[in-house]
């Protein structure tokens, strides 16, 4: 084509995305075709690509095959769906015939080689935009059903913004697209803090194998877009509608899996599944891919409102309504499986003085630290927020008085320790904390009432000082003061919240139960009684921490005391097991020491007797509970020591290093006017040490050697060091002294001898022609074998002031004469697999190449 033609060449209103990584190649295709009057976008990649195309029309897209990431054809594959009618021109500089294939597959004819000439792209993007535009009479759904599509999906964009949880959120715009695109399955894949979420909604009857192909589905089609994998163990899968039927669809006929794409990176994956693969017309797929543009939106909107209605603006804590949501949730949790929680309320001391002195911008960034700080300490599974001004609450899931009180602990300490605005006023802020357990309220309260408990604890530690950790402690209250006691250490919680000790009563005869229950309670125990092991077993797990004492019969309906306290000992292993019974026997007696009883009583039960066996039994129970922790303690003394001590080892080492590498520097320096010589002998040793599969203790000892190969030369005089030229005969062997002498050096250190004898043989040779002991062979150490070969090849390969340095092809082919003379052929065959990474590290400088005469 002309120039002439091209001036003629006219693309006004013609819109055209041009998607090509190379940004040389984006710029002059934008400049060509906007010269013609074209709009003209561009993206750098498939993903961007597909984003613009679902928010913008065009006519014509160029495409560039091979991109990272997403390809072009993955890419076409996609736009295709999004838009049936639009145009493709493929641009490429790898054309061969698996492109060509691709492109006739996906029925693109027209072509473009880099580098792009602008008469043949206008004309190109021209003919393609007229040949679409005559075939595009007959596409697109009618106007009535986009409008009912779209009114839908207005409707379901309301309800998801409108749902409570991210979740719930999912599930209604999954339940509204299977009515909406009338398929069997309809599916939604996202995150949520984290948590990996699908929700399918099954509006027919189908079976399990078809909803599994679904998943499976959603996931490889994710992996596959963004290149990221998905653990199956991680994900949570969520089923609404109707429940699978061995007797419905068994296999999908048709799949559509479509990406929701937020900021460019893939959020999501919206699912469509039928039975019949013709229920899914062309013209759905272009509407989906509109819908799966609208949901990205939604659930991000959704995100973004979850993120800020949760969570405190200046700290990024969570706030006060998700806390109290949080705690009341815990709650019911506690109570239906019998656990134990704890909440911790806390604010700066003096908070006010900082704001009035500083400013509250000061006040501000204080408060902030002492979020972070709150952060740090408490555990993953905590719940920490900010409760107003500087109140700050955490909430302990599972956990103990003595537990909470040791976290209390921490927190007040590290806030103690903590110098705030480090960087400007440096301040000093403590904290006071109050603390409340799920002991000081009862079942049918709600979780508030802890809070306030442990609110009376924070006012009482205002009133009494400061910079304390106080608790609750039921019971403990006087006329007209609130029942608080101060806890400074684990051991004071573990003292004040002492609880009457517990005894399970189980046997089968109800009179018996009475009795004993009688008996037990007015001695000062807690008494719970069973008539079965199942009933105990539930007590038990009911009321965990609660029972110190099992007291059960040896014989009962259906199981036995022996079986009960095998049970029981799962779940509490300190629990102290009683055994009564009307048969006594010297079998049984037996049997029930054996299976870890602490004492047998006869039936009819002795009142002393049986007191005096439940005092020895709760003292039994406390010494082993007491010997726990001593060892766990010590445990952790031994770790801490054993931490410190690995601390302390690997600084020696890290001083050793550095000294021998100084040391070996300064040598480096004397004779070769640069301290990179031994630092990289000792890498290429290290590299094809590696490569002969050395052990780690002996490439250790590899790399010392090597670094220090050349300590003899210390004791060598500069004048015989440093001479420019040959050596005398005397010279040379003073020169020779310097392996044995470096060999003294370093065998006088007991944690060097085998770097020392490598030390001793580097210069010796493999046919026994070295220096000082002439070895042979294999009486020559693999380390000193190994490193000869580096030495001899860096040697070559370095510039030296009397001789420029060889080229690697020249330094290998020395090796290769000096093989079975001067060095281990094992050695060389291994350096030669090796060269280039050993060239690679090395990174000698190339040999000047001499001017022609």
């Amino acid at each position: 084509m002309s120039a002439d033609a091209y001036e003629e060449i006219n693309l006004t209103g013609i819109r055209v995305l041009v998607v090509d990584d190379d940004e040389a190649v984006r710029l002059l295709a934008q400049r060509i075709l906007m010269a013609r009057s074209a709009a003209v976008e561009v993206a750098d990649n498939g993903r961007m690509a597909l984003q613009i195309l679902l928010r913008q029309d065009f006519d014509v897209v160029l495409v560039d095959l091979r991109m990272q990431e997403m390809n072009g054809i993955a890419f076409i594959q996609e736009a295709r769906n999004i838009w049936p009618w639009l145009g493709f021109i493929i641009m490429t500089g790898f054309m061969d015939d698996v492109s060509n294939e691709m492109s006739t597959r996906l029925g693109i004819r027209n072509i473009l080689e880099k580098p792009i000439r602008p008469a043949r792209l206008s004309q190109t993007v021209l003919d393609e935009y007229r040949e679409r535009r005559a075939g595009m009479g007959a596409m697109g759904p009618g106007l009535e059903q986009q409008q009912r599509q779209l009114r839908m999906l207005g409707r379901l964009g309301e309800t998801a913004l409108a749902a409570s949880t991210f979740v719930e959120a999912l599930r209604e715009l999954s339940d509204g697209l299977g009515e909406l695109m009338s398929c069997d399955v309809a599916g939604l894949f996202g995150f949520s803090e984290g948590q990996k979420i699908i929700v399918l909604s099954v509006q027919t009857e189908v079976t399990q194998a078809f909803i599994n192909s679904a998943c499976d589905e959603i996931l490889g089609r994710y992996e596959a877009l963004s290149g990221q994998k998905i653990d199956p163990s991680s994900l949570r899968i969520q089923m609404d509608g109707v429940p699978p039927n061995p007797g419905g669809a068994a296999v999908p006929g048709r799949l559509l899996a479509i990406p929701l794409l937020v900021h460019n990176e893939v959020q999501g994956i919206l699912l469509l599944a039928t039975a019949d693969a013709g229920k899914l017309a062309k013209v759905d797929i272009a509407f989906v891919y509109q819908i799966a543009n609208v949901l990205s939106s939604i659930l991000s909107a959704v995100t973004q409102i979850r993120q800020m209605a949760a969570h405190d603006s200046l700290t990024g804590l969570f706030n006060r309504a998700y806390f109290d949501e949080q705690a009341e949730r815990a709650w019911q949790m506690a109570r239906r499986h019998g656990y134990h929680m704890a909440v911790a309320i806390m604010d700066l001391d003096n908070f006010k003085t900082i704001n009035d002195t500083h400013g509250h911008l000061v006040g501000d960034r204080v408060l902030c630290e002492f979020a972070e700080i709150i952060k740090r300490v408490a555990r993953t599974s905590d719940i920490v927020a900010r409760y107003g001004g500087d109140e700050f609450v955490v909430l302990f899931p599972q956990t103990d008085l003595p537990f909470a009180v040791m976290l209390g602990n921490r927190i007040r300490k590290a806030v103690e320790d903590h110098v705030f605005c480090a960087d400007t006023l440096r301040l000093n802020v403590n904290t006071s904390v109050g603390l409340a357990t799920s002991h000081d309220i009862s079942p049918t309260d709600a979780s508030s009432e802890m809070l306030r408990l442990a609110d009376v604890a924070l006012y009482a530690v205002k009133r009494e000082g400061r910079n304390k950790v106080r608790m609750w402690a039921a019971g403990q209250s006087m006329q007209g003061e609130p029942p608080v006691l101060e806890v400074r250490t684990e051991e004071d919680a573990l003292t004040a919240s002492a609880h009457v000790p517990g005894v399970l009563v189980v046997d089968d005869d109800p009179v018996i139960l009475k009795l004993l229950s009688a008996l037990l309670q007015k001695a000062g125990y807690h008494v719970d009684t069973a008539m079965s092991a199942a009933e105990a077993i539930e007590q038990a797990r009911l009321n965990p921490g609660v029972y110190d004492v099992l007291l059960t019969d040896l014989s009962l309906p259906e199981s036995s005391g022996l079986e009960i306290m095998a049970e029981l000992h799962k779940n509490d292993p300190f629990l102290i097991a009683v055994v009564i019974t009307g048969y006594a026997t010297k079998e049984s007696a037996i049997a029930s020491l054996r299976q870890g009883a602490f004492d047998f009583v006869e039936k009819p039960v002795m009142t002393e007797k049986l007191l005096a066996i439940l005092e020895k039994a709760i003292d039994h129970r406390h010494l082993r509970i007491e010997n726990e922790r001593y060892r766990l303690r010590l445990e952790e003394m031994v770790s801490q020591k054993s931490a410190k001590l690995l601390e302390t080892l690997d600084q020696l080492k890290e001083s050793h290093d550095f000294t021998l590498q100084a040391l070996a520097g300064l040598l480096d320096v004397r004779e070769h006017n640069t301290g990179k010589h031994s630092v990289r002998v000792k890498e290429l040793s290290l590299v094809l040490g590696r490569a002969m599969g050395l052990s780690a203790e002996d490439i250790e000892t590899l790399g010392y050697g090597a670094l220090m190969h050349d300590i003899g030369k210390i004791a060598v005089p500069d004048n015989i060091l440093l001479k420019p030229g040959p050596l005398t005969p005397e010279e040379w062997t003073l020169m020779k002294t310097h392996s044995e002498i470096g060999y003294r050096i370093l065998s006088s250190n007991r944690y060097l001898k085998d770097v020392a004898e490598l030390v001793y043989a580097h210069q010796e040779r493999y046919d026994g022609k070295g220096y000082p002991r002439g070895l042979k062979g294999e009486e020559i150490c693999l380390g000193a074998r190994v490193f000869a070969v580096i030495d001899a090849y860096d040697a070559m390969r370095s510039t030296r002031p009397y001789r420029e340095s060889m080229s690697p092809e020249a330094a290998l082919k020395e090796l290769v004469v000096g093989r079975g003379t001067h060095f281990d052929p094992v050695v060389v065959d291994v350096f030669i697999r090796h060269q280039a990474e050993i060239e690679a590290v090395g990174a000698w400088s190339a040999p000047r190449v001499s001017p022609k005469p």
